[in-house]
């Protein structure tokens, strides 16, 4: 049984929504001080001006950085060090398909690009990104969901890596997709009937790549009152 990660979080969908009004120009964020992995960066001065859900994605993605730095306890700290001290803001209005899910908030201090597990690439800039080459690819950045999947400790397990996106993400195809969603649905023992797949994604790892299913429940809301949301990794060869 696969473990399901089902939370209300740094939901891309109604946060991205929610920024339009509040999100960070561009011009702002190229005038902050570029800082790379290892380099000194500053606490943030605007911390209590931050977005509410500033500090879980802090958490989400050190964690992330942990794990995909292995043993290298040097480098984990290094680029922590930049994420904590790094100011958060929302993010840019989505322009794009791909971009409306990605995550509602952004890094204001960079992490240049490192080599990381399975030779696979990280960077910073507003976004994590994660590529299974380096440097990593301007469409590969990770929202929370897909964060908490691709490190979720049985899906390392069964995969033999922490897997990375090789693809936007994509509108999910009711006639094509449906079967696999649904088979993949029950493998996390779920009712696929009860969820809405709002966008496939490819994630590759150990040269073995497979689709992943960014879900919503369609009743069913977490503390914030927001839909609950997961992703769902395919058993299936893309």
């Amino acid at each position: 049984m696969y473990d399901l990660l089902l939370s209300d979080a740094l939901s891309p969908f109604e946060n991205a929504i929610g920024s339009i009004a509040r999100s960070v120009p561009r011009r702002r964020f190229m005038q902050t001080a570029a800082v790379v992995a290892g380099g000194f960066a500053l606490w943030p001065k605007n911390a209590v001006a931050e977005p509410a859900e500033a500090g879980q994605w802090r958490d989400s993605n050190t964690k992330f950085v942990t794990t995909i730095c292995e043993d290298n306890y040097q480098q984990a700290e290094s680029i922590n060090r930049v994420i904590w001290s790094s100011p958060i803001d929302y993010a840019q209005p989505a322009r794009t398909f791909h971009d409306y899910y990605a995550a509602p908030l952004i890094f204001t201090v960079r992490v240049v690009p490192q080599s990381v597990i399975c030779h696979n690439g990280y960077q910073v800039y507003w976004f994590p990104y994660y590529d299974i080459q380096h440097p990593v690819r301007g469409v590969n950045d990770l929202n929370a969901y897909e964060i908490r999947r691709v490190t979720n400790q049985k899906e390392m397990s069964r995969l033999g890596c922490v897997v990375a996106p090789t693809s936007s993400r994509m509108s999910f195809d009711g006639r094509s997709d449906h079967a696999d969603y649904s088979s993949t649905a029950r493998r996390y023992d779920l009712n696929p009937d009860q969820f809405t797949p709002e966008y496939k994604r490819v994630f590759t790892g150990r040269g073995r790549s497979r689709l992943g299913y960014q879900v919503k429940h369609k009743t069913a809301v977490g503390q914030s009152g927001k839909p609950l949301r997961d992703i769902l990794l395919s058993d299936q060869d893309w």
